[in-house]
């Protein structure tokens, strides 16, 4: 790939001489990632170790759950609370259809019918 750049004199202006600078280069895509694709495996055990971890490799997988410490799970319960079995819930449910009607016939929205 080829890049050339013009530029103008600008502190004479009668002279339309430009300065031309060109490079040339090559792109290419970087095989750095594929370089040292293995197993480090020391990188790991130290990695592991600065982390407060243990490194387990593929053979010992199965130690893995064994490694674990146990912690203690907190418990859940179900606790079920019937709403619509209590006054309040009708109360409210009222005072709420009041306020809204209320409203709309005091700015008109809800016209009583006249006969």
């Amino acid at each position: 790939m080829r890049i050339q750049a013009l530029k103008k004199d600008e502190s004479n202006e009668n002279n339309d001489a430009t300065y031309e600078r060109s490079i040339e280069f090559l792109v290419k895509r970087s095989a750095r990632e594929w370089e040292r694709s293995g197993l480090n495996e020391a990188f790991l055990k130290n990695l592991s170790a600065r982390g407060g971890a243990q490194y387990f490799p593929i053979e010992q997988a199965r130690d893995l759950l064994g490694a674990i410490p146990p912690t203690p799970s907190a418990g859940t319960r179900l606790v079920e609370h019937e709403i619509w079995n209590r006054p309040w819930t009708l109360a409210l449910l009222c005072i709420m259809l009041s306020v809204e009607w209320a409203h709309r016939r005091r700015y008109e929205r809800l016209k009583p019918e006249v006969s």
